[in-house]
């Protein structure tokens, strides 16, 4: 289960870092090259890849929190948390 923080972790940075690129190019850079000029392909990619990042990420965490949920405790008549 720390695996999975981790890597959900490591996936959450590269997606914003990659974000993070991919807005400084369409909000400062873009409009200086034209439309089919190689960067700008380079770009999409960038906010493709930066997308699926974090829906990996969305995910692992989503896995973590179920694997984690089997080791809570249920209540049982020894130990009835509800009770007290």
């Amino acid at each position: 289960m720390r695996g999975l923080g981790i890597g959900a972790l490591i996936l959450a940075v590269l997606s914003f870092i990659l974000w993070l690129a991919s807005w400084v190019f369409w909000t400062f850079l873009a409009a200086s090259f034209s439309g089919n000029h190689p960067l700008n392909y380079v770009a999409r990619t960038s906010s493709v890849i930066s997308t699926i990042f974090e829906y990996l990420a969305i995910a692992l965490i989503s896995i973590a929190l179920i694997i984690g949920a089997k080791y809570l405790v249920k209540p049982t008549d020894q130990n009835n948390f509800y009770q007290r």
